[in-house]
């Protein structure tokens, strides 16, 4: 085979789907690094990398291709089909089941997880804003309520957790995109019991922003005031 066609996305991806198989990790991760930094970047392969990789059950190429393809999701527009907010879920299960497996939690970790959270809300601000913009109703937004639902709820019980096991900025930071989420809702396909699940959702969120950030200015008091005693001793 030519040196050219070896380089080419679609002979990477058959080149990515042996070396899955095979459980040769090394030759998959270069093989999508050839894809996703290739002269001519096919995001269409990068979605079959990831369904190959999905089927396969491994958790670190699953969200090494998920988040190539939401990278380039960002500039170049998805393949007919593609559902980003699945892949936004898939990414943020991967995580909380390591989460779940791990007692102790990195920070790094959890700022990977409200990354994925914060892309997902500016995903769906922007799919709304251009399906109401389409005067002919045409576009239509792949963000259905359901998926509102699920990440208002999911952000919500982060905060929850957050308040009991991590640093407090994370509580504020969940909290507060479950009320971003919750503002897309459409009010008017909501029930009168689920608008008032969600102004009671809506109501806890501001409540642990409101103590987070007074717990966050007291701890930044202390600290001024440790600074100040150091320097009074010099």
């Amino acid at each position: 085979m030519p040196s050219s066609c070896q380089e080419t996305g679609s002979t990477q991806f058959l080149l990515f789907k042996i070396a899955l198989r095979s459980l040769d990790l090394v030759t998959a991760k270069r093989c999508l690094d050839k894809v996703c930094n290739g002269p001519n970047k096919d995001i269409a392969i990068l979605y079959s990398c990831a369904l190959e990789a999905q089927s396969m059950g491994n958790k670190d190429i699953i969200l090494k291709v998920l988040s190539q393809l939401l990278e380039q999701a960002d500039t170049t527009t998805p393949p007919e089909g593609a559902n980003l907010p699945a892949i936004y879920r898939t990414m943020i299960r991967l995580i909380l089941s390591d989460i779940q497996e791990n007692k102790t939690v990195e920070s790094g970790i959890l700022d990977t997880l409200y990354s994925i959270f914060q892309k997902a809300l500016n995903n769906a601000v922007k799919s709304k804003t251009a399906s109401e913009a389409a005067a002919d109703g045409t576009l239509k937004s792949m963000w259905s309520t359901d998926e509102y639902d699920w990440f208002s709820r999911n952000s919500y019980n982060l905060a929850l957790r957050a308040l009991q096991h991590w640093p407090p900025q994370y509580a504020l930071h969940f909290s507060q995109l479950c009320v971003q989420f919750i503002k897309l809702y459409p009010s008017e396909s909501c029930s009168e019991e689920e608008l008032e699940n969600l102004n009671l959702r809506r109501s806890f969120c501001d409540y642990i922003c409101a103590s987070t950030c007074i717990v966050l200015a007291r701890g930044h008091e202390k600290m001024e005031d440790q600074v100040c005693k150091k320097t009074s001793l010099l």
